[in-house]
């Protein structure tokens, strides 16, 4: 693990098993939101809606029509939902670079997300994309 992440303890729920399951019994318990910004950056404009049972958002520039779809699949671990710091990424993508930027809600693991459940499923969402695809990790 890079020295920076272990700085900041952003491994601290990942050391043990005890450890993820702290951090996943809670999120069980009281799953975080899922809801798009209520307020969308200047030159962005936010969508939802269902997806062979998944909500997806989609994040667009609000005056110019993308080329590109950028199907983002948030970080956190498989135990945390899309973050503010995806949001701001997915709208930048799609303000400064003009693209539309698919942000699926995938199950977690503590829902019973696998990659046997979420892949196939994530494979369906960006063989129906619009136009040229493009999937980066984070």
């Amino acid at each position: 693990m890079p020295a920076a992440l272990r700085v900041r303890r952003a491994d601290r729920h990942h050391r043990t098993r005890e450890d993820v399951r702290r951090r996943v019994d809670p999120l069980t318990l009281r799953p975080e939101p899922t809801d798009a910004p209520r307020r969308p950056r200047p030159g962005a404009r936010i969508s939802t809606e269902q997806h062979h049972g998944w909500t997806v958002h989609r994040v667009a520039p609000r005056h110019a029509e993308p080329a590109v779809t950028v199907l983002q699949l948030h970080g956190g671990a498989w135990m945390n939902e899309a973050a503010p710091a995806h949001w701001r990424l997915a709208q930048q993508l799609a303000v400064e670079a003009r693209v539309e930027v698919l942000l699926p809600v995938y199950p977690l693991v503590q829902h019973g997300g696998t990659a046997e459940t979420v892949v196939p499923d994530v494979a369906r969402v960006a063989e129906e994309a619009a136009r040229p695809l493009v999937l980066p990790g984070d």
